[in-house]
């Protein structure tokens, strides 16, 4: 089994995320800081360049990995974990958290990488989700 190097500089974008992230969700403890809302936008596409970042780091046509299937489930567990809080602080929201978008961008990512009818499947099914 051999062990991947750590990228520390995906690393750092991952952070950085995070951080924006619960500036983001400060303002519901602190909601005259408004600017926190505008910080926390970062957060999204910063998410969005860490999944391409791991799906490209990938071999393509290795769509059935256990890296993947590792990814996936992290993914679909924080979405269902997240929900919870997302609804105790926005109750009169209609759409569900980021958490889902983000699994679905994963998975139309996983299509396009990895190519042929599994991928296209699989993008086909996000895009149609979504």
């Amino acid at each position: 089994m051999s062990l991947q190097k750590r990228d520390t500089n995906l690393d750092l974008i991952k952070w950085l995320a995070m951080l924006t992230m619960l500036l983001d969700h400060l303002r519901y403890i602190w909601p005259d800081n408004g600017w926190l809302f505008i910080v926390g936008r970062l957060a999204f596409p910063m998410f969005c360049l860490g999944i391409a970042a791991n799906v490209a780091r990938s071999q393509t046509g290795e769509l059935y990995s256990d890296n993947n299937v590792r990814y996936m489930g992290w993914m679909t567990a924080f979405a269902v974990i997240s929900e919870l809080p997302y609804r105790l602080l926005s109750n009169d929201s209609s759409t569900l958290n980021v958490m889902p978008s983000l699994l679905l961008g994963l998975l139309i990512t996983w299509g396009a990488h990895h190519r042929g009818r599994d991928g296209l499947i699989l993008a086909l099914a996000g895009v149609t989700v979504a």
